[in-house]
C-alpha cells in the first residue's frame, strides 16, 4: 500500500490541480481502513516564512483551532496573544497581549471554543479569558485545578467545554513520587468544583534518565491519548494495550462529562524488533552524553552506565504502538495517525467508528485539525523557519 501510494503521491507532484483519490487495498494499513478511498491532499494556503508579516514569523509551528469555512486561530507557542485569520488567510485580529491583567497572558498555553466563545489559558498562573467572536473580552476567571495529590507546579484546565464543563490533566509530575508520577484525566465542572476522573496516565511523556533529568525525547507513543472536540461538544479518550497486539479503544464523553459511546479500531501492531530498540536507546544516549559528561565533571552522582540508564528511562514496549496521533475535527470525526512503518496516513472516522477517508500525510507535515473539506498542518524548511498550511481534502 506505502509503495503504491508513494506512486500516486509522485504523480500528483506532476500535475498541477485535483485530488487524486486511490482505494486502500493492502494489509500495509490497519484493518479498519481496508478499502475506503484514500486522499491525498492539495495545499491551498501557506503562513509563514521570512520575509513575512509580523504576525506570521512564526518562532515556533503554531496550533490552529477552524473556524469554520477555512477562517482559524493560531497559537504560536510562548506568546502572549492569537491571530484570527478568514478564509482567504488574511489577518482579521490579533487577541490577548503581554501583562497581569484581564484579557493579558504571560504565554497563552490553551486556546479552544465553546459555543460562540473563544477562550484562552494563561500559563502562570492558571487562569482563562473568554472573549466573543469579534474578540471582545467577557471575562477573565481562574484556571487552577485543585487535585488530592500535590504536584510540583500549579496545574490548570486543559479545555473548556460547553455548559460549564472543563477537561484536565496535570502537567508536572507528583510530589516524592519519583521521576514518574501516575496522574489522573478528569472531567470537571466549574460551576460545582466536582472531579471525576476518566482515565489515568504516566507522566511526564518524554526520556527520564537518573540522576541527570528529563529530555523531550519520546520514540514511542504511549497510551492514553486524549482528543477534545475543537468547539467543545465534548471529547474522546484513546487506549490501546501497550505490550501486547490489540486494537484501538475508543471511548467518547459528552460536555457533561457523561460516557456517549465506545468502539475498537481493529488494528494488528508490529513487535518492537531488537534493532530498532538499539537504534532508539543510542539516540537517547546521544542527548544525554553530553549532560551526562558535564554532571560527572562537576562530581555529581551519575549513573554507573549510561547507555543501561537511558534504556530504563526510555521504558520501550513490547510492541509499535498502533497510532502515534489523534485529533477531533470540527465535524465531530475522530483522526488517527498511523505508525511509519505503515506510512504517514491519517484515518478518518465517523461518529460510530467506521471508516470514512485515509488521508495521505506529505513529507514534513504534521496535521493537527481539520475543518470540513480542509486539513491543517505545520511543518519548517531546511533553516527551522515554521510555516504552517491548509489543505483541501475534497476530491
Amino acid at each position: 500500500m506505502t509503495r503504491r501510494i508513494r506512486r500516486v503521491f509522485a504523480l500528483r507532484l506532476a500535475r498541477t490541480s485535483a485530488l487524486v483519490v486511490v482505494l486502500a487495498s493492502s494489509g500495509a494499513l490497519p484493518g479498519a481502513a481496508q478499502d475506503v478511498p484514500v486522499v491525498v491532499p492539495e495545499r491551498d494556503l501557506v503562513l509563514g516564512g521570512i520575509d513575512v508579516a509580523e504576525w506570521q514569523a512564526f518562532s515556533r509551528p503554531p496550533r490552529v483551532v477552524p473556524l469554520g469555512d477555512g477562517a482559524a486561530v493560531l497559537r504560536s507557542p510562548g506568546e502572549p496573544f492569537v491571530v484570527v485569520v478568514d478564509g482567504a488567510g488574511r489577518f482579521v485580529r490579533q487577541i490577548g497581549r503581554q501583562g497581569q491583567g484581564p484579557g493579558e497572558f504571560t504565554g497563552v498555553v490553551g486556546v479552544g471554543m465553546f459555543a460562540d466563545t473563544l477562550w484562552l489559558r494563561d500559563w502562570s498562573p492558571p487562569r482563562a479569558s473568554f472573549f466573543d467572536v469579534d474578540g471582545t473580552l467577557l471575562e477573565t476567571v481562574a484556571a487552577s485545578v485543585e487535585y488530592a495529590e500535590r504536584f510540583t507546579g500549579p496545574q490548570g484546565i486543559t479545555s473548556f467545554l460547553e455548559g460549564g464543563g472543563f477537561v484536565a490533566s496535570p502537567d508536572a509530575g507528583v510530589v516524592g513520587a519519583g521521576e514518574r508520577s501516575t496522574v489522573p484525566v478528569v472531567f470537571g465542572s466549574r460551576t460545582n468544583g466536582t472531579l471525576d476522573t476518566v482515565a489515568t496516565r504516566v507522566t511526564p511523556e518524554g526520556m527520564v534518565v537518573r540522576e541527570i533529568g528529563y529530555f523531550a525525547y519520546t520514540p514511542i507513543r504511549r497510551p492514553p491519548i486524549l482528543a477534545i472536540d475543537p468547539h467543545g461538544r465534548g471529547f474522546a479518550v484513546v487506549r490501546w494495550e501497550d505490550d501486547r497486539s490489540s486494537g484501538v479503544d475508543v471511548e467518547w464523553f459528552d460536555s457533561s462529562g457523561r460516557p456517549a459511546r465506545r468502539y475498537t479500531v481493529p488494528h494488528e501492531t508490529q513487535v518492537l524488533a531488537n534493532d530498532v530498540r538499539r537504534r532508539l536507546v543510542a539516540e537517547g544516549v546521544e542527548l544525554a552524553e553530553e549532560p551526562y559528561l558535564a554532571a560527572r565533571q562537576r562530581g555529581d552522582p551519575v549513573p554507573r552506565d549510561l547507555e543501561d540508564a537511558v534504556r530504563d528511562g526510555l521504558d520501550l514496549p513490547r510492541h509499535w504502538p498502533p497510532i502515534t496521533d489523534v485529533f477531533v475535527s470540527s465535524l465531530g470525526h475522530l483522526w488517527l495517525r498511523t505508525t511509519p512503518q505503515n506510512g504517514d496516513h491519517w484515518i478518518v472516522l465517523d461518529r460510530t467508528g467506521s471508516p470514512l477517508i485515509v488521508v495521505e500525510e506529505p513529507d514534513g507535515v504534521r496535521f493537527q485539525a481539520a475543518d470540513g473539506g480542509w486539513v491543517w498542518g505545520t511543518w519548517t524548511d531546511e533553516f527551522d523557519v515554521p510555516y504552517v498550511g491548509r489543505f483541501s481534502i475534497t476530491p
